[in-house]
C-alpha cells in the first residue's frame, strides 16, 4: 500500500461515523481471531494476512485491504485503542515501525514515574503510527517523526480511534534539526518528552531497518536526541517542569552497572538530573517476540540478531550478518563495553 493509498483511505474513513466504525470494528474482529495472532506472532508475518468473508469486503471498500484480500499493514491492540501499521513485508527503507511493545515498556516507566498524570502536554519525538502519543489523554498529545509515511499512518489511527485532531497533533520533524518552536495549548502546564528512536547496533547501514538502525553503538539518533533537547531546554524556559524519557539499546558493564545511554545523557544534563531504569523485558525481538535476558553479553547478544528470519530470510546473508556482528561485538567487548542493556534513562530538564 502506497503511501498515497493510506492518506486516500483515511480520508474516505474520514467522511461517515458508519464507514470508520464498520472498519474499526472489523480490524478488531481480525486482531482478536486465533488466525490473526498465529500470523502476527509467528514467522508468517513475514507476507500479508490474506481476509476472507465479510470481514475482506468492508476493508476492501474502505481501502485498507486489497482486492485479493491482503491486508494493508499490521494490526496492534495496544492500549485499549487499534494501531494499523506496516508489517515486516514492507521495504526496510520506507517500513514504518510494526510493533508496540517498546511503545508499552516505554509508557510504563512513564506511569511508574507518575510524568503522565502531571503533565499537561506530553510530544513524542518519534512517533511512526502513533502507538506512544495517541494512547495518551493528556490535554495535549503532540507527535513528530522524519517520515511522511509514518505521518500518514498516524492519521489513519487517529481517525479510527475518533482522536480529537485537536488535542493529537503529528508534524514531520528530523531530530537532527532539533525540536520545533511548540506553541500554543504546549506552553501551559508540565510537559513531558518521549522518544524512542532507532537503537539497534549495526556494523553497516542497511542490515537492520531504517526504524532499527542506531549505528555501530546503537546510540546514532540518541546522541541528537539529548543534543536537541540540550538546545531546546537552554531556548524555551517555562514556568512548569519538563522532563523526557529516552529508550534505548545501551553498550555498557553490568558488574559496575554503567551504561554508555545514561553516561552521555548524565554528561550533557548533569548526573543529579538523570536516572536509569533497565526494562523488565527481554533484551531482543527475534522473529517478532522478545528473546534473551535483559542485560546480556554483548559478543552473545549482537550475533544473535542475525537469527531473525523476518529481516533475513536468506541463510548466507544471515551468516555474513552475524560474522559483522559478532566483530563489532568482539571492537566493543575490547573498550570496555562487555554488555548491552535494553533501558530508559529519565531527565528532569529544569
Amino acid at each position: 500500500m502506497t503511501t498515497d493509498e493510506l492518506l486516500a483511505a483515511c480520508a474516505r474513513l474520514a467522511e461517515t461515523d458508519a464507514l470508520r466504525d464498520g472498519a474499526l470494528a472489523a480490524l478488531q474482529e481480525l486482531a482478536q481471531s486465533k488466525t490473526y495472532r498465529v500470523w502476527a506472532d509467528g514467522v508468517g508475518q513475514a507476507q500479508p494476512f490474506i481476509i476472507d468473508g465479510q470481514t475482506r469486503a468492508v476493508l476492501t471498500r474502505c481501502g485498507l485491504a486489497s482486492g485479493q484480500g491482503a491486508l494493508a499493514g499490521r494490526i496492534n491492540e495496544h492500549v485499549g485503542r487499534l494501531f494499523l501499521t506496516d508489517g515486516v513485508w514492507v521495504d526496510p527503507g520506507r517500513r514504518v515501525f510494526p510493533f508496540c511493545d517498546e511503545s508499552a515498556a516505554l509508557l510504563a516507566q512513564a506511569h511508574r514515574l507518575g510524568w503522565v498524570q502531571r503533565s499537561h502536554c506530553v510530544v513524542d519525538l518519534a512517533g511512526g503510527s502513533g502507538h506512544t502519543a495517541w494512547a495518551l489523554n493528556r490535554p495535549l498529545q503532540w507527535m513528530f517523526d522524519i517520515s511522511p509515511r509514518a505521518l500518514a499512518f498516524a492519521q489513519l489511527n487517529r481517525v479510527l480511534n475518533s482522536l480529537d485532531p485537536q488535542r493529537y497533533l503529528s508534524s514531520q520533524n528530523d531530530i537532527r534539526q532539533g525540536i520545533p518552536p511548540l506553541g500554543g495549548q504546549a506552553r501551559a502546564g508540565d510537559l513531558l518528552f518521549l522518544a524512542n528512536m532507532p537503537f539497534g547496533p549495526a556494523p553497516w547501514g542497511g542490515l537492520l531497518p531504517q526504524t532499527s538502525d542506531g549505528g555501530p553503538a546503537g546510540m546514532s539518533l540518541q546522541r541528537s536526541t539529548f543534543e536537541a533537547l540540550r538546545q531546546w531546554a537552554a531556548g524555551s524556559p517555562r514556568p512548569g517542569t519538563v522532563r523526557a524519557l529516552i529508550m534505548g539499546v545501551s553498550l555498557g558493564c553490568a558488574r559496575s552497572d554503567r551504561w554508555m545511554l545514561h553516561d552521555e545523557a548524565a554528561e550533557i544534563f548533569g548526573a543529579h538530573r538523570t536516572r536509569w531504569h533497565l526494562c523488565a523485558d527481554p533484551l531482543l525481538r527475534i522473529n517478532g517476540r522478545r528473546a534473551m535476558a535483559n542485560p546480556s553479553p554483548v559478543e552473545a547478544a549482537l550475533p544473535a540478531l542475525a537469527d531473525c528470519t523476518l529481516y533475513h530470510p536468506e541463510p548466507a546473508w544471515r551468516e555474513t550478518a552475524r560474522q559483522a556482528w559478532r566483530e563489532l561485538a568482539r571492537q566493543h567487548t575490547s573498550q570496555g563495553l562487555s554488555d548491552v542493556a535494553y533501558g530508559i534513562v529519565a531527565l528532569e530538564l529544569n
